[in-house]
């Protein structure tokens, strides 16, 4: 009965390991999943309400809001690591390049375009392609695909 028991958890864990890229929304914001832990979130599913940018709070970074936060409006996940600005976004602050490498737990915000490319050719990304953040969440919210996330596909993150 135990050994039965055990094995209906271990079923129930792994048809639950995707969760958390099955929903664009939590509580009173609209996300965007990124990889586990980071989401891009913002208050409405109207471009015209929030502007360009969505909200990315960094994780493992300490200090001030600046330093824990960033405005994001290009993005993308490729090999476990996250990268992208929030440059297209006027007036907003911060609008930095960043990185964050998932696997051992780097985040690193960058001032200037040339810094980010040289550091994402330097750990092996080469060709850099950023996504819309608008235009990821209307195809989520649509068809629940991201071009991390697909399982008709078998493209998981």
């Amino acid at each position: 009965m135990r050994f039965l028991f055990l094995i209906l958890l271990i079923g129930i864990s792994c048809n639950s390991k995707y969760d958390f890229y099955e929903t664009h929304g939590v509580s009173d914001l609209y996300v965007i999943p990124l990889y586990k832990l980071y989401r891009l979130s913002t208050v409405s599913d109207d471009r015209k309400l929030t502007g360009e940018a969505w909200g990315l709070d960094l994780k493992y970074k300490s200090g001030g809001f600046k330093d824990n936060y960033t405005n994001v409006t290009d993005i993308n996940l490729t090999k476990g690591v996250i990268y992208g600005n929030g440059k297209r976004e006027e007036g907003a602050e911060p609008n930095d390049w960043f990185v964050i490498i998932t696997e051992n737990r780097t985040e690193k915000i960058f001032e200037n375009e040339k810094d980010w490319l040289n550091y994402l050719s330097k750990i092996g990304i080469d060709s850099v392609k950023l996504y819309q953040t608008w235009d990821l969440f209307y195809k989520f919210r649509d068809r629940s695909i991201l071009p991390w996330y697909n399982p008709s596909k078998g493209i998981y993150p």
